[in-house]
């Protein structure tokens, strides 16, 4: 992991998402997160005991968060804040995501509050912005991702990986991003756009956020020219980045409250 050059001095906060390998994988790459390529493809009962105390799973897990822990502290000692984004989109039909997706409800929240108990209560770090955000649940891929909440103690930030809808052809027919807007409303946090294909204000859309005042919008890799390096097509036009990135709009705590 490379860190900052500035000694870590505060700069603004930092974006974490734990995109993490399954608990015990003996390397530890994005191939490792997926369904498909964990025990859990095979066993259905393997996560479950990731979230056992006791069980050699779940020692597993607690090595993984003492890494991310131990790298979280060298911030959390520089007074950085770091919004973390653990576990996202386990609202994921089964077998088709992540290894933490497609789970029992009950033992995602699990593996989420152990989570939480680990790095604030165990390991005392103080500087984290707990981030939840499901996939959109479209029906399809997402499904609607309330059992998955682990409780307002627990999340501080809430928000929607969005690659369902565009901002030609808005998910349900209604304003692009609103039904995710609406949807996280009764969460009671601030809401974000934690991953997008496309910039909020563009020609199609150029009200998004006066109707959806989103607290933050981050735009997935490259996808903020292309969505595919292999074979470009642009999502985003020029015009639209510098609309977005030269905007002089500040969203407020008056916006969410």
């Amino acid at each position: 992991m490379a860190l900052p050059h500035n000694g870590g001095a505060p700069a603004g906060l930092v974006g974490f998402s734990f995109h993490q390998p399954y608990p015990g994988s003996p390397v530890k790459g994005f191939v490792q997160t997926l369904h498909r390529n964990s025990p859990a493809a095979e066993d259905p009962r393997w996560f479950a005991r990731v979230v056992t105390p006791g069980s050699p799973e779940h020692r597993a897990l607690l090595l993984d968060l003492r890494y991310l822990a131990d790298h979280l502290g060298y911030l959390a000692d520089r007074g950085v804040p770091v919004l973390l984004r653990p576990y996202h989109e386990m609202n994921t039909a089964p077998g088709r995501g992540f290894w933490w997706a497609g789970q029992d409800p009950a033992a995602f929240r699990r593996l989420w509050r152990l989570t939480y108990d680990y790095l604030v209560h165990r390991r005392g770090l103080h500087n984290l912005i707990f981030v939840w955000a499901p996939n959109s649940w479209d029906g399809s891929y997402g499904r609607e991702p309330g059992a998955y909440y682990p409780g307002g103690r627990y999340v501080d930030v809430v928000g929607v990986d969005d690659y369902s809808d565009t901002p030609a052809e808005p998910f349900g027919g209604g304003a692009w991003t609103e039904v995710w807007y609406r949807g996280l409303e009764k969460y009671r946090r601030p809401r974000i756009v934690a991953e997008s294909f496309h910039v909020p204000l563009n020609a199609a859309q150029p009200r998004t956020l006066t109707r959806t005042p989103w607290v933050l919008w981050t735009v997935w890799g490259q996808a903020l020219s292309y969505d595919n390096v292999s074979t470009p097509r642009k999502k985003n036009t020029t015009n639209d980045v510098k609309q977005t990135y030269y905007s002089s709009r500040a969203i407020t705590a008056q916006d969410f409250s």
